[in-house]
């Protein structure tokens, strides 16, 4: 169990920041989950749309998913979390 809570930990908290600022952290978890939200969704979502024929959405819901994909392994590797939070925020509002 503990090695599944710290698994899970690095996922969610990047293990460059887990002797950060608290605030800090709570930004980092917000973006995290927020991304990690919206790859759920929109991975169901667009298989869904391609099983009702709906091809065009089904692109779209699955190009979006692996956007968030690629930002959360970019924002893993370069430490920029303030732009890739903007980019995460307003691709899962669309």
């Amino acid at each position: 169990m503990k090695r599944l809570k710290q698994i899970l930990n690095n996922i969610i908290i990047s293990s460059s920041y887990k002797d950060s600022i608290i605030e800090i952290q709570r930004k980092i978890t917000l973006i995290s989950l927020i991304s990690l939200v919206g790859i759920i969704i929109l991975t169901s979502l667009g298989i869904t749309a391609f099983f009702q024929n709906n091809i065009t959405v089904g692109i779209f819901d699955l190009f979006t998913g692996l956007m968030l994909v690629i930002t959360q392994i970019l924002i893993r590797k370069k430490n920029r979390y303030n732009l890739s939070g903007i980019i995460i925020i307003e691709d899962s509002g669309r």
